[in-house]
């Protein structure tokens, strides 16, 4: 389990599935890379951005299982044992912002998804119910539910540390996108739970912002199951 509180940075992907063991160094902390047998990518495609491909797919082929989910069939995903398709942004719900912009963007549905994709948060919570930990995945709330969530807490901490007042989540989804306006010294988007979904902090805006949080809820919880069969 304590592999699952580490990280590694995004360009030493290759380091770690080639040198399972292997310490290095990173923001002043030595730390270990674990003996990664299992890969599940939501998103991006190291394929394109890593910075030495032959020695990626190299280390590509050491884990015994891979699994990517992505809207498109990315080089990563040629490369996978299992692909799960997952929607594109105009086939789901979703919020939009991010650390450099004054506004917050309605993604609303504009058609189902297309073939057998399905949103990030579906394919989780099915993964998560067969698993018995749906209940602890979900919280109770659907996709929508968690989206109203989200939106009323940071509009109340808007107003509880800025002063600025956010419509509610009704009128904001109607008009499709609220204005944000801290003050200069503070975040435009505050991050009220930064242990689960960010309001698209680590990936691009047009990506769902449900694989950030899913992800990794959902690994911690499938380890706590298989820990304990």
């Amino acid at each position: 389990m304590a592999a699952l509180d580490s990280f590694i940075p995004v360009a030493r992907i290759a380091d770690m599935l080639l040198n399972p063991g292997d310490t290095y160094s990173y923001a002043g902390r030595e730390r270990t890379y674990p003996d990664t047998r299992l890969v599940y990518w939501a998103g991006g495609n190291p394929f394109h951005h890593h910075q030495d491909l032959n020695r990626l797919q190299d280390a590509w082929t050491r884990p015994e299982t891979i699994i990517v989910q992505d809207p498109y069939f990315t080089a990563s995903a040629r490369r996978a044992d299992i692909v799960l398709p997952a929607s594109t942004s105009i086939e789901r719900n979703d919020l939009a912002a991010n650390s450099h912009s004054d506004l917050v963007i309605a993604m609303q549905k504009a058609i189902q998804p297309l073939g057998k994709a399905r949103s990030d948060f579906d394919i989780f919570q099915d993964i998560s119910d067969s698993l018995g930990v749906a209940d602890a995945f979900t919280e109770g709330r659907n996709e929508m539910q968690w989206l109203r969530h989200l939106y009323e807490n940071s509009r109340s901490s808007n107003l509880v540390d800025h002063g600025f007042v956010m419509p509610c989540f009704d009128e904001f989804w109607q008009r499709g996108w609220a204005e944000l306006r801290p003050d200069e010294t503070s975040p435009i988007w505050p991050i009220t739970e930064p242990t689960r979904m960010p309001i698209h902090s680590r990936r691009r805006v047009e990506r769902s912002s449900w694989a950030a949080r899913s992800l990794a809820d959902f690994v911690m919880m499938i380890a706590r199951r298989i820990q304990h069969g």
